[in-house]
């Protein structure tokens, strides 16, 4: 199965301010100290990491305002004839906020300046929005990014999004539901990067197609009253903004890990080697970031112009997974089933709870009994009921094998306990759980006017034996009913391009791509192996080729069925 969705960003002419999805906003007005609206004074609005600035001129009316901010710490300088200069730094912008900032211009020369280092304020007067911040350190201190199923889901790597169960009206488990302030569940909306990244295929599986939780800059959650801009989202809208380079290089690397020696051991149980057992638990979830200035010595100097930031990160699970699983013993192979019912009289096992007394007589007057096994070559019609001819002792005859029968059969692993009539072979698999998520994000300032902004990750896991959901079982490749996730995932990309075209006018274009997969061939045929029908099965015209063929007694009832053995 495979689902595809194309997000395409349509030109966006601002001059008043929008929503911004992943990006904020400085807006504000300049006077003078009697309170007159200062015009067409030159405003610097600059990124002190990266040292990219954002220029504007205040309108007639002394208003600025400058759009698509990319979240980070940044400094405000305005300047006009008569005026010192004032520099405010010390400014954060989060991602989706709009940041107040009215400027008050002093008499005097223009060599003079004024600085001011303080924050800007946190009254909300610009939207009637209900949002909440989380930043990469937030996700980092505290104790909400689990790996394995716990806190995490499916593919059992580090999970951004449970940070939102801090969040006042937020409910949300892994694998399960998103709910925010008693809307649907898993009605919300996701943006990477200003673009939809909803996974429209399952929606209660965000993590599919989720970042990677160290590339995250910030994590902007509107739970009310969010713009018109974001309608197509019912139960919140979880605007995500990924990381990028400064002008300074910075990098770091992590190793979660689980151990079974780490854990306290079973009480009461005893090992061989006379200490406590303790089951086989083996996890890790590995990777790091590396971002700052493109450079190529001697060729290329990107500082103050073009960044980059990489982050990588894998989990990997190793469980041994056993089932107590039935298969034909040597005397059932050979058509004996005497052991559970010899047609009446003495040899019952009753320790198996088959009764010993007659169930009810056939059309001809003769006692039927539990387990009875019927030759269906000697059916006939008494009275206009059917009847038919036990075989002897419950013993069927070779002569009356099936060639698939016997083809299929053979196929089956012999019983690792031959003396039980039931959960006689204990079949193992590896359970592995392997997920990796890569991404890039690339800037570029082209000039004070263009910004140029490009990103990409890959969410992938591949688990083909997992339980219960895996319907991993025990048996040989061939007959397996597994099916786990042989992969699922699927790509993010993103391209966002600003043009300050006046201090009044910007124009944005943005363009994404995303796409969920998900392939769930068995393992047999996801190792490059077919079934061939006709000489492996003895079987015409079943569909084999991928998996091995479903096999139903009595009415069939789901002809979407994996494949597998079905009693």
């Amino acid at each position: 199965m495979r689902t595809l969705t194309l997000v395409l960003g349509c030109l966006v002419f601002s001059m008043v301010v929008f929503g911004q999805a992943g990006t904020g906003t400085i807006t504000g007005t300049v006077t003078d100290p009697a309170g007159a609206a200062i015009a067409n004074a030159p405003i610097d609005v600059r990124n002190t990491d990266t040292n990219v600035p954002y220029p504007t001129v205040t309108t007639e009316t002394g208003a600025y305002t400058v759009l698509r901010l990319p979240p980070g710490p940044y400094s405000v300088t305005v300047s006009a004839p008569g005026f010192k200069k004032l520099i405010r730094s010390g400014l954060t912008v989060d991602a989706g906020q709009t940041l107040p900032m009215d400027l008050t211009l002093q008499i005097g020369s223009a060599t003079e300046s004024v600085t001011v280092s303080a924050e800007g304020t946190l009254l909300k007067t610009e939207t009637g929005d209900v949002s909440h911040n989380i930043t990469i350190s937030q996700l980092n201190d505290l104790p909400a990014l689990g790996i394995g199923t716990q806190n995490a889901g499916s593919n059992g790597i580090r999970n951004p999004y449970n940070a939102a169960v801090f969040l006042p009206g937020v409910s949300y488990f892994a694998n399960f539901n998103m709910i925010v302030n008693g809307a649907p569940t898993n009605t919300a909306g996701y943006r990477i990067e200003g673009l939809d990244n909803t996974n429209h295929t399952v929606a209660f599986a965000i993590m599919q197609n989720m970042p990677n939780a160290d590339a995250i800059q910030e994590m902007a959650i509107q739970t009310s009253n969010y713009a018109a801009e974001f309608g197509q989202a019912g139960g919140g809208l979880f605007n995500i903004t990924m990381k990028s380079g400064t002008n300074e290089f910075h990098g770091g690397a992590f190793e979660y890990f689980v151990n079974e020696d780490l854990n306290a051991a079973m009480p009461f149980s005893f090992t061989p080697e006379g200490g406590k057992f303790r089951p086989r638990n083996r996890r890790n979830d590995y990777g790091g970031t590396f971002g700052g200035p493109f450079i190529i010595p001697k060729v290329y100097n990107g500082k103050n112009r073009t960044f980059f930031f990489y982050s990588y990160e894998r989990f990997k699970e190793a469980q041994a997974l056993t089932f107590p699983d039935t298969v034909p013993t040597a005397a059932y192979r050979a058509g004996d089933f005497s052991a559970i019912s010899p047609n009446g009289g003495a040899g019952f096992n009753t320790a198996l709870g088959v009764p010993t007394n007659s169930l009810t007589t056939d059309a001809l007057g003769r006692q039927v009994f539990a387990n009875t096994i019927y030759d269906p070559s000697s059916r006939t019609t008494v009275g206009g009921v059917g009847v038919a001819n036990p075989f002897p002792n419950n013993k069927i005859p070779a002569t009356s094998f099936n060639a698939a029968a016997v083809a299929i059969q053979n196929l089956l692993p012999a019983p690792t306990n031959p003396a039980a009539l039931f959960s006689n072979y204990v079949g193992t698999n590896l359970g592995q759980r392997i997920t990796s998520i890569p991404s890039i994000k690339g800037d570029q300032s082209i000039g004070s006017k263009q910004k140029l902004s490009v990103y990409f990750h890959h969410t992938n896991t591949a688990a083909q034996f997992t339980t219960p959901n895996g319907n991993a079982d025990g048996l040989p490749d061939l007959l397996t009913g597994a099916r786990g996730s042989i992969p699922i995932g699927g790509p993010t990309y993103r391209v966002n391009y600003d043009y300050t075209l006046t201090p009044t006018i910007l124009l944005h274009v943005g363009a994404g791509y995303s796409m969920i997969y998900f392939y769930d061939d068995g393992p047999y045929t996801e190792s490059g192996k077919t079934v061939n029908c006709l000489g492996m099965l003895q079987l015409q015209g079943c569909e084999g080729t991928f998996n091995f063929p479903t096999i139903v007694t009595g009415n069939v009832q789901s002809p979407q069925a994996l494949g597998g053995i079905n009693s």
